[in-house]
């Protein structure tokens, strides 16, 4: 079965988010924690390709990874990157 460009690109954004939080020294036990989520799976799971972070608390993410909103919004799709001129 192939895998759709929308799938790919949850992958893709999910080891991007992995990247940044090991890079900036955060464990999945303190970013869920930040987020209010009682366990990391939720984290794994966006990690993985199998979820996306909450559109209601994106920025409130961005800052528990420590990355910057207003880019992740655009890798994630949710902003065009023309927008933010």
């Amino acid at each position: 079965m192939k895998k759709t460009t929308a799938i790919l690109l949850k992958e893709d954004f999910g080891v991007m988010i992995k990247n940044i939080r090991l890079v900036n020294n955060k464990s999945l036990k303190e970013v869920s924690k930040k987020m209010g989520w009682e366990s990391e799976q939720f984290l794994r799971n966006i990690e993985n390709g199998l979820s996306m972070p909450p559109s209601k608390s994106f920025s409130k993410f961005c800052k528990a990874i420590g990355a910057p909103a207003n880019v992740m919004k655009v890798k994630a799709g949710i902003i065009h990157m023309a927008s933010l001129k």
